[in-house]
């Protein structure tokens, strides 16, 4: 059903709308548009509860998923897909059935939307929980690593990863929804998310990276990703290659602990995320046979997370990661996507992301530590990384 009342007021100030709406209702939006998609697709969940989920317990749900990274034992946050809208053409289209509470929804929408330059002082969620952001400078940075290539020479470690944060403030008149137009047309090849939820914030993500998806024909895919480049122009050094074998190496131990048959892998191959380039090698699984259970959600306990953001071995990753980091990582480096009725699943790791406070937005990143890391090198890393959120804000 088109939405004939929305369309003429365009993308952003929908969505904008939306958002608006939820902090006076406490009501949770998702928007993701998946990797090389046209359309830009938007999720509702009028009765946001935050209690969480085991997938794997019940695989025939539908909605958006958002799990943090905090989350080994599989619980993650689902919203309920109330109302589903999708972008596509530059129209507005109602892609679900709809009740009362969401008319009552879409009349306050297009209250909102009728007032000409409305704009709500908190227009968008923001964390209740309070904020302990500790910076990291170079020089601690650098000492984390240090002792992260310590750890792996006693034998303790054979990858851990180290993320930072970094606070930068918000332009007069920056809007969340703007940054996520932004990264709509710049990057093609990423899964592009934007979350507005009472208990987590509002982020904006752009991940590179899927976790683990399934088509409707039961085929799941994964992916191992490592390495960091501003250019494919130079080879991959020894120490790239490493990493993106303690990552590929990892999966395959995954899928051998259940058992599954039928896997193709690919051969490691570099790929292009937008102004980066990456090491990729891919995984399939065929579970055509039965494209209804709970599959992907089995794999998901076992990846999540991948060395790729946390480490080898997982749980001495981990515990060097709590002890090192001075803030929590939170959504950052977790998992995010939809599921389906139909058995369909795009799950990816929540990267390039950052989360938007009332003035400010804090931005996360994270470099891998292997053998023959160079600290000097892992905080370029994650400045790269940075500079082009930096940039993404600054329109």
């Amino acid at each position: 059903m088109e939405c004939d009342d929305f369309s003429p007021f365009g993308f952003s100030r929908v969505l904008k709308g939306m958002l608006a709406i939820g902090v006076e209702q406490g009501v949770a939006v998702a928007s993701w548009r998946l990797p090389d998609g046209e359309d830009v697709e938007v999720l509702v969940d009028l009765s946001y509860s935050p209690d969480k989920k085991n997938l794997q317990m019940q695989p025939h749900l539908s909605g958006f998923v958002i799990g943090p990274f905090m989350n080994t034992g599989g619980l993650c946050h689902l919203l309920k897909p109330d109302i589903r809208l999708v972008w596509q053409q530059k129209r507005w289209t109602i892609t679900s059935d709809f009740g009362e509470e969401a008319a009552v929804f879409f009349r306050r929408l297009r209250g909102w939307l009728t007032v000409k330059n409305n704009q709500s002082p908190t227009g968008w969620q923001v964390s209740p929980a309070p904020e302990r952001l500790i910076e990291t400078g170079k020089k601690k940075y650098k000492q984390g690593v240090s002792q992260g290539l310590t750890q792996i020479e006693q034998g303790h470690l054979e990858k851990v990863v180290l993320s930072r944060q970094k606070r930068v403030s918000l332009q007069a008149g920056s809007h969340p929804v703007d940054v996520y137009k932004t990264r709509l047309k710049r990057n093609r090849s990423g899964m592009i998310s934007l979350l507005s939820v009472p208990d987590l914030g509002t982020w904006c993500g752009a991940s590179p990276e899927l976790l683990i998806s399934r088509d409707g024909q039961g085929i799941c895919r994964t992916m191992a990703l490592a390495g960091t480049r501003r250019s494919a122009l130079q080879p991959w050094s020894q120490k790239e290659w490493n990493e993106q074998e303690v990552v590929a190496g990892y999966i395959r131990d995954c899928l051998d602990r259940l058992r599954l048959t039928n896997i193709q892998e690919s051969k490691p191959e570099t790929v292009t995320a937008y102004d980066m380039v990456h090491i990729q090698t891919r995984f399939q699984v065929d579970g055509s046979d039965n494209p209804h259970d709970e599959l992907p959600f089995r794999l998901l306990k076992q990846l999540h997370p991948t060395p790729a953001v946390c480490g080898v071995e997982r749980q001495a990753a981990l515990d060097f990661i709590l002890a090192q980091e001075a803030s929590s990582r939170q959504l950052y480096a977790g998992y995010l996507g939809p599921i389906q009725e139909d058995g369909a699943v795009d799950l990816y790791v929540n990267l390039r992301c950052m989360q938007f406070r009332k003035k400010s937005a804090v931005l996360y990143a994270g470099a891998g530590v292997v053998r023959g890391s160079v600290p000097s090198d892992e905080w370029r890393e994650t400045e790269m990384k940075m500079e082009t959120m930096v940039e993404i804000l600054a329109k």
